[in-house]
């Protein structure tokens, strides 16, 4: 029996027991990604380009940077650094529809986001919540970001999760393979927990 067989076992049998303990409770097997990596992950995954298209602005906006995160129980805030392109904001007034263009403008805006995970659909819903008054820029800027945060603010913004790829493992003649649903996504005040339900096949 070489190493990577013996390592293989080994993971299988600390999975299995982690299993055994959780489902014995009627609880889940949970795995925790600490607030550091998950600072790392959001910073890998940028710039996202928003959807932020209405008959009250048009152009690109786009998220840039997060900073400052800071996690509670089920809610994360952060520092917004948006980047807007083309942009042109439209009003009513006294029945007259006015444009306002206002091109290029950088945003940071105070944002705090919830979260909820659908476990039929496997989709991860962030409703993100922008105060007016956590725009820090002044004139067309702080127009924009009022305008930003009416279109963002009270929205679900749908993420689809891959399925997550089963663990499999040799020993002696048998295969043991291990798939994982997920059944919720929580925030912690230290990372962001999955809870998974496995389900274990020996062949």
């Amino acid at each position: 029996m070489n190493k990577k067989t013996i390592v293989s076992i080994l993971v299988i049998s600390m999975f299995l027991l982690a299993a055994d303990l959780c489902l014995a409770a009627n609880e889940f097997v949970t795995l925790k990604v600490p607030k550091s990596i998950l600072t790392r992950v959001l910073t890998e995954v940028l710039p996202v380009q928003l959807n932020t298209k209405s008959g009250a602005l048009s152009g690109e906006i786009t998220l840039v940077r997060m900073k400052n995160l800071h996690l509670s129980d089920q809610r994360i805030a952060f520092l917004a650094g948006l980047a807007g392109r083309n942009l042109q904001l439209a009003s009513e007034v006294m029945g007259q529809k006015i444009s306002m263009q206002v091109g290029n403008v950088n945003l940071d805006l105070d944002c705090k986001a919830s979260i909820r995970f659908d476990r039929a659909s496997q989709t991860l819903y962030i409703r993100p919540l922008i105060a007016e008054r956590g725009s820090r820029s002044s004139g067309q800027a702080a127009d924009l970001g009022r305008t930003v945060a009416a279109l963002l603010n009270g929205h679900e913004f749908p993420v689809a999760l891959d399925k997550i790829a089963p663990i499999v493992a040799k020993a002696s003649n048998k295969t043991i393979m291990i798939n994982s649903r997920l059944s919720d996504i929580r925030i912690s005040r230290d990372g962001l927990l999955f809870f998974l339900t496995p389900q274990v096949i020996t062949r």
